[in-house]
């Protein structure tokens, strides 16, 4: 009796422990590539209504801009660079001294271990004018995981629990 519980429990623990693990995992990476095409399309919108304000050298304009940004709140900083690499404007999250990173040659995002820079090209005329730069922080995608992973351990817990009771 007692190895038959003993055989039911490990293969229910191992199982649900698997495909909890499993789940999380695939979550991170859909939820990362989520938020590269809400990113991306995030820093397109900011360059389109950025464009006029380069052109017509409006940095406050160009500001308040990026300050609407501060309803995202993982948003750490924002840039917008002129062709030259002068930084043109800069909002940061208020409880941030954060520096914008350089802006890149080419469109494209780019994880590092703590976060995700965007930058994307100004373009007027299919010429470039400016370049645009988010750096945004993962701890919504840490926070994500940590969540899910409390919830398949209480699955899991409980589910062994029940396992335990029925055999």
């Amino acid at each position: 009796k007692r190895k038959l519980m003993v055989i039911i429990m490990s293969v229910t623990a191992a199982s649900l422990a698997t495909s909890g693990l499993a789940l999380v995992a695939s979550d991170s990476i859909l939820y990362r590539q989520h938020l590269e095409r809400d990113l991306t399309a995030l820093a397109q919108i900011t360059t389109d209504n950025t464009t006029a304000a380069l052109l017509f050298e409006d940095p406050e304009s160009a500001l308040q801009t990026l300050t609407a940004l501060r309803a995202r709140a993982h948003v750490v900083t924002a840039c917008v660079y002129r062709p030259d690499g002068q930084t043109f404007a800069q909002y940061s999250r208020p409880d941030v001294d954060a520096h914008c990173p350089p802006p890149g040659d080419a469109d494209g995002v780019h994880f590092n271990a703590h976060d995700i820079t965007v930058s994307r090209a100004i373009v007027l005329a299919r010429r470039p004018i400016g370049t645009f730069v988010l750096l945004y922080d993962l701890d919504e995608l840490n926070e994500r995981m940590r969540m899910h992973g409390a919830t398949v351990l209480g699955i899991l817990l409980a589910s062994c629990f029940v396992a335990f009771l029925l055999s």
